[in-house]
């Protein structure tokens, strides 16, 4: 088994603040994932809208625990129209109140009408522990 090795970084890097470059209210376009999708199992809400302007652009909330998350991802747009049976989808949200970060990759099955998704959760440690923590879950939502 290989190992990897990191090394700390002493300096620091100040990230820009995230820019609105458009608008989902303005840019709906008809889609099968559009709407609000409720979790099989739990109570996590997802309200998605796919935007006109960025081809396959997604964006929404996510109702986790009780926190509203706004999301921001992609989806195949053509998947329905090319008479395929799984439309991809792949969200992303940090979960600041936690600390940490979370993806959901999957796709929206259209014979069940479900969206089957994979969430795979990452938090980060202190610098003086150097690692660490995901998490892989499945999650199914149902539209509302």
């Amino acid at each position: 088994m290989k190992r990897l090795l990191y090394t700390p970084y002493t300096g620091s890097i100040v990230l820009p603040k995230h820019k609105i470059i458009y608008n989902s209210q303005n840019n709906k376009v008809a889609d099968p994932i559009d709407g609000t999708w409720i979790s099989v199992v739990g109570f996590d809400t997802l309200a998605l809208t796919v935007d006109a302007s960025l081809p396959g652009s997604v964006s929404g909330t996510l109702s986790l625990d009780g926190e509203l998350l706004n999301v921001i991802g992609f989806t195949d747009i053509h998947a329905t129209e090319d008479s395929l049976n799984l439309q991809s989808l792949s969200i992303a949200t940090s979960v600041n109140s936690a600390g940490y970060v979370s993806t959901l990759t999957g796709n929206l099955n259209a014979i069940d009408g479900r969206i089957h998704f994979f969430e795979l959760t990452s938090r980060g440690t202190s610098t003086d522990d150097i690692w660490t923590q995901t998490m892989l879950v499945n999650k199914i939502f149902i539209k509302q």
